[in-house]
Parts: C-alpha cells; sequence; structure tokens
C-alpha cells in the first residue's frame, strides 16, 4: 500500500485513517505482546514510548512525521541488498527529525541514514555505502531503540552511555573511577539490565561512531616509528634497538618500548560537515565575514589574503579547511619534581566564526607522544604531515549537510603555535646558526638609537661588488680616512679638546631633533652646561687606560705621547699605518671600561665601539 497518506495534511479522510490502521497493525505483528512502542507522532517524534491506543490518537491528533515513510523503529526492515557487493540506499528516508540527542549523533556520523546523498545534485542517483559502515549503523540503531532494561522507558542502552561518558569527560573521571561507578549502577538497575560492566566494554558500543585513533610503534630513541614501510621490522635500522622490551632472562616481550597515538585528521574534518552544527559556519569567513579593515579573524589578516592569491583553485571552495597546528609538552599530573611530560599536537579549524574556532570543542588533537621527543618531534609528525599532504594534493570525499551534496574536501596548514625551542622543529625555521633570529635583534633597542622603536622593513642588503663600485666613486685616501676616524672615536672616548665629536653644538642639535634625551644640555642651573656623556671616561679612568697603553710595547711613534701621572696627553707624530691597529688596541680597553660604567648605571647597554674598526 501507498504511504502518501502521511504527507496528507487533512486527518480526517478515509485514506489517513485507513493508514493509521494499517501501521498500527503493522506495529502489532512485528512486536507481539508489545504494550507500549515507539510514538510516530509530531509531537512524540519516535523519543516516546505510548500504548498502541494511544499511538492512535496522537496520530489522528497530531498526524506523523511526514518523513517517516521507512518504519525502521517498529520492526521494518532495510533492504539494502543490491546487485553490487557493497549495498546500496537508493530512497532511504531519514531516521526521524527527532530532538533526541543520540539520534542526532548517529545522523551525523552516517549521513546516508538520513538523507538521499547526492554526488551530483541529482535526485535519483543512487548512493553506494560500504557494508562495514552500514554494520555500524545498524549496531548503533539496535543500541539506541534497546531498552536498558524491561519496561525502561527514559534510556535506551547507547542514550544511558552517552550521558555517562559525557559525565565522565566533564568531571574528568578516571577510567578507574568510571568502572566504580558504572558497576555500582549495574547493581542498582534490575538484574536483566544491559548496562555495560566496564569502560571497555562502554567504548565498544561507542566504536561505530568512529573518531577512534591509531597505536604506532616508536623507537627507543626516538630515531624512527614503525610505520609504513617499517612496521614488520623488529628492530630500529638505525640504532639497531629492539622495538619490544626484553625481559630479565634476554627474551623478546610483544609490549612495545614507545608507543604513539596518531587520531586521523580525515574523519574528524569529516565530521565538522556531516553536523548540522558546524556544516554552514564552516563556510563563514567567505559569506558572513565582514571586510571592513578591522582584524577580527584571522581572514581579516594580509597572510590568509596572501594565500588566496597564490593558491586561487584552493580559495575558490570556501569549505577547504584551513588549519593551524600547536604543541607543547605538559606534565599531565602537575607535579613539577617529576620529569615526566606529554606532547599533545593540536590542529585547528580557522574557517570557523571567531566565537567558535578557538574553543575547546573544535580542538582536534592528532598526535597523543607520552615522553618529551627532544629534537626528534618530527619523527612522531609523519603520519600527520603524510595526511596533510594528502589532504592538500587528492582531498577526501566529504557529506555537506547543510547543502545535501558530496564535494571533495580540502586542507592546508596556514601557520604553526610553538615556543620558540619548538619553532625550528615545527615550522621548519632554524633557530641555529645564521639564520638563529627571526627578527632584528636591535628593533626594540630605542635608547641605543633615535629613541623610536623601528617598525620598518630592514633596508637593502647591498652585494660586495655593488658596495666597492660606490667607494670607487670617492676621492679620498684609504689610510686617511682611518686615520680620521682613529681620531674622532678616540677623542671622543677620551674627551680630548678639539678632537671630540661630543660638543656643545652637537647637544644642541640632539635637543632640536627630539632624540637621545640623556645627552641633552643640563639646564637645572642658570647656565647650561654638558654633562659627561655616559661613554666617556672620568680622569681617574683615563690614568687607568694610559697605564694600559703604557704596559704595551709599540713601535717609536706609534700612538699619541701622553703622560701616564697626570693624564695629559700631547699630540706627535703618527703612523698612518697604524691607526687600524692601535684603534684596535685601544678600543677593547676603552669599550670594556664604557660597558661597566653604563652597568654601574643601571643602563642595560653594550657600546660596541670595536665595530667601527673595520671601516
Amino acid at each position: 500500500m501507498s504511504r502518501r497518506w502521511i504527507q496528507n495534511p487533512n486527518r480526517c479522510t478515509d485514506e489517513y485513517l485507513d493508514g493509521i490502521e494499517d501501521f498500527i497493525e503493522f506495529a502489532r505483528r512485528q512486536n507481539p505482546g508489545a504494550t507500549r512502542i515507539r510514538c510516530p507522532c509530531r509531537r512524540c517524534n519516535n523519543t516516546l514510548w505510548e500504548t498502541i491506543e494511544n499511538v492512535g490518537f496522537h496520530l489522528v491528533r497530531n498526524g506523523m512525521i511526514e518523513t517517516y515513510s521507512i518504519w525502521n523503529l517498529h520492526g521494518e526492515q532495510v533492504d539494502h541488498a543490491s546487485s553490487s557487493n557493497a549495498p546500496r540506499m537508493d530512497n532511504v528516508e531519514p531516521i526521524v527529525d527527532s530532538n533526541d540527542q543520540v539520534m542526532g549523533i548517529i545522523q551525523d556520523a552516517f549521513p546516508f541514514a538520513s538523507t538521499n546523498i547526492n554526488q551530483e545534485g541529482e535526485d535519483d542517483v543512487p548512493t553506494p555505502i560500504d557494508s562495514a559502515e552500514f554494520e555500524q549503523y545498524e549496531k548503533l540503531l539496535k543500541n539506541a531503540n534497546q531498552e536498558l532494561y524491561p519496561g525502561c522507558e527514559s534510556f535506551s542502552v547507547l542514550t544511558a552511555i552517552v550521558e555517562l561518558m559525557h559525565g565522565k569527560i566533564k568531571y574528568r573521571m578516571s577510567n578507574l573511577c568510571f568502572d566504580y561507578f558504572l558497576g555500582v549502577f549495574k547493581r542498582m538497575l534490575p538484574t536483566d539490565n544491559c548496562l555495560p560492566k566496564d569502560h571497555k566494554h562502554a567504548q565498544k558500543v561507542l566504536h561505530g561512531l568512529g573518531l577512534g585513533y591509531e597505536k604506532i610503534h616508536a623507537c627507543k630513541n626516538n630515531c624512527m616509528l614503525f610505520y609504513k614501510e617499517h612496521e614488520t621490522l623488529d628492530t630500529c635500522p638505525i640504532c639497531n634497538e629492539s622495538r619490544f622490551k626484553m625481559t630479565s632472562q634476554n627474551r623478546t616481550t610483544k609490549i612495545p618500548q614507545k608507543v604513539m597515538r596518531y587520531l586521523p585528521l580525515k574523519p574528524r574534518l569529516q565530521r565538522l560537515y556531516m553536523s548540522t552544527h558546524t556544516a554552514t559556519d564552516m563556510r563563514w569567513h567567505k559569506e558572513k565575514r565582514v571586510d571592513d579593515d578591522v582584524m577580527r579573524h584571522p581572514a581579516d589578516g594580509e597572510a590568509w589574503k596572501e594565500f588566496d592569491r597564490t593558491f586561487p583553485e584552493f580559495a575558490a571552495d570556501p569549505r577547504n579547511v584551513r588549519l593551524g597546528l600547536a604543541t607543547n609538552g605538559f606534565n599531565p599530573y602537575g607535579v613539577l619534581n617529576q620529569h615526566h611530560s606529554t606532547w599533545p599536537i593540536f590542529a585547528f579549524p580557522y574557517n570557523l566564526p571567531p566565537w567558535k574556532c578557538m574553543k575547546k570543542e573544535y580542538m582536534m588533537m592528532t598526535v597523543s607522544i607520552t615522553e618529551d621527543p627532544g629534537r626528534s618531534i618530527d619523527v612522531y609528525l609523519r603520519p600527520l604531515v603524510d595526511e596533510l599532504k594528502d589532504l592538500w594534493t587528492n582531498g577526501v570525499r566529504t557529506y555537506d549537510k547543510s547543502t545535501g551534496r558530496m564535494f571533495t574536501l580540502r586542507a592546508a596548514v596556514m601557520w604553526t603555535v610553538n615556543d620558540f625551542p619548538a619553532y625550528a622543529m615545527v615550522s621548519g625555521w632554524s633557530t641555529e646558526g645564521y639564520m638563529a633570529c627571526p627578527d632584528h635583534e636591535w628593533r626594540e633597542k630605542d635608547k641605543e638609537f633615535d629613541e623610536n622603536t623601528e617598525r620598518r622593513l630592514r633596508p637593502r642588503e647591498w652585494s660586495g661588488d655593488e658596495i666597492l663600485e660606490q667607494l670607487n666613486r670617492l676621492d679620498f685616501a684609504p689610510f686617511g680616512k682611518t686615520k680620521n676616524v682613529f681620531d674622532t672615536l678616540v677623542g671622543t672616548i677620551l674627551d680630548i679638546e678639539g678632537k671630540t665629536k661630543d660638543t656643545i653644538k652637537a647637544r644642541l642639535d640632539l635637543e632640536r631633533m627630539g632624540i637621545r634625551r640623556g645627552l641633552w644640555m643640563n639646564r637645572d642651573s642658570d647656565k647650561a652646561r654638558r654633562d659627561l656623556a655616559f661613554f666617556s671616561m672620568k680622569p681617574n679612568d683615563k690614568k687607568e687606560f694610559l697605564k694600559f697603553v703604557s704596559s704595551v710595547k709599540f713601535p717609536n711613534g706609534f700612538l699619541y705621547k701622553y703622560d701616564a701621572r697626570d693624564g695629559s696627553l700631547a699630540r706627535r707624530g703618527i703612523a698612518c699605518w697604524s691607526c687600524q691597529l692601535s684603534l684596535d688596541v685601544s678600543n677593547r680597553k676603552a669599550s670594556r671600561r664604557a660597558e661597566k660604567k653604563c652597568t654601574q648605571q643601571g643602563k642595560a647597554r653594550r657600546i660596541n665601539y670595536r665595530g667601527l674598526g673595520s671601516i
């Protein structure tokens, strides 16, 4: 008999009333001896159990759920056989549009059971379903329909397990504690209850919902993973360490030395589109974001926009996922005197709006390393990198609940979030050698220059040939240039009258330019005076410097003529060729003295005069 009567808005017609009688008779045949069945009226939504007589009254008064044309919750068998080996769902109606959260979970995990998936947007294209997947669906549906104990109308086996597991996670209950309370609840219930006896059996019931993990053995010394081409090996090919632990009699056990847990990323990204709660939000960055030059979301940043310009094919579909990776080690027990640490690696989908993308519900743990991997964290990243490369190149077929169509989901890692020690290991940027500093080391040293933090881009780097070409245009003697630098530097450090560049005019220029406030003229008294600069030497320091120079045996005429007793300097003939060496020798002492002086004055500065010696 046709079931078009279910969509009939007039519930007083003979067709509708005859259809209700057929449904009641069908339910009696499929459930002989049952006094209560699920009520498929629009108000009960197959979540409440009523007597068969009351079900008939509800259907006349409220009407039947319009999409409930296959009565699978009342005993009707779904014929999923086909000519091929894999079962097909040609016109399977939804389980029900139910308010029951557990039914919603099943619908999200198995979208073929709640709608007719369409590969190309056509209505009559049947969708092949994997037989193992359909078997998992039937097991979950059975547990969702099975009473927790005979006569229980409030909980099914699946709803009870979901509620208990939710409480375990919410209140951070250990597995041992959960096993204890599960055993207590089981003894409280009637003896013929179907509640699992421990956490392990509860997980087996929920296994069909997916989102599991894989255990991958690792070398004890973090050399490699026993993964893919090395999966069958018993020893590490790099360090020859055994894969398994040894007994006291040097016998090999089946207990691995080290295990990492990998949580596949693809099914977790697919679940974002299979869920009615997040399928639409995953396109927020393209469809609902307001572009008004205000930074509210990573999509407002220049890095995101530059990525779109570089890869327009990827950016054409807003459903492609932009990911961020984050990792850091922590002590899961909170005991600081223990050296144990766990290193999780999380993935963040930034397609979501800003009020969702950083919520813990959307933080996907992809790798869990039970010990500190040190510099070998890249070894443990291999399964994740392989999956990310496949997601970028090939993608994965995914069902979009918001549109009811299949599409190819691709993903890209936009950036990583980690501390500086893990910077090189995760992002690939070297933190050693010439590329150690990711930014300019003097950028924040404003007091060393004009007291302004430098935010501009670094100047152009000239090649040696370009520098030589510019120097060739200058008409000067190289020895004379070095001599001038020598006279200026030594004269300024020792505050030699006529040779120092730290003059009153220079101080007034600094004040006029508004820079180097510490070198301005002192106007506390009636007259302005020039205080001794922090880089200049006091008389005692000058004497000590001159004593140092006198202890060094220089050639005749190599340096200034001086009197170490009173610290006075007398100019005498000095060779131009010796200025370079004398500049280098004398500046060592001056630099140390100036640095010590700055430290004593509480100024965290380093005056690197020696750098001028290369002119």
